[in-house]
């Protein structure tokens, strides 16, 4: 597992549909690699950060970023509040 790996796989290994073999692969990786622990926490952080979002309001936020990335966002908050 590399860094660029890590990354290509985080959402899915946080919504736990990677294979134990893959999974473990990162577990080992975040051990090592002190930049992946801090991407995999702001990543975490956004996630909670758009829950809260979408607790507050029903709006949809899209303030000057890349295109798709708010519609990802989206998906992955909408994911993540049915496992609640």
């Amino acid at each position: 597992m590399n860094c660029r790996k890590l990354i290509g796989l985080v959402a899915d290994y946080l919504d736990g549909t990677l294979m134990l073999r893959q999974q473990e692969a990162i577990k080992t990786h975040l051990v090592r690699c002190e930049d992946c622990r801090a991407y995999l926490d702001s990543y975490k952080t956004t996630i909670e950060l758009c829950r809260s979002l979408r607790h507050e309001s029903n709006t949809k936020i899209h303030i000057g970023m890349p295109m798709g990335f708010a519609r990802a966002i989206d998906r992955k908050c909408m994911s993540k509040k049915q496992m609640l």
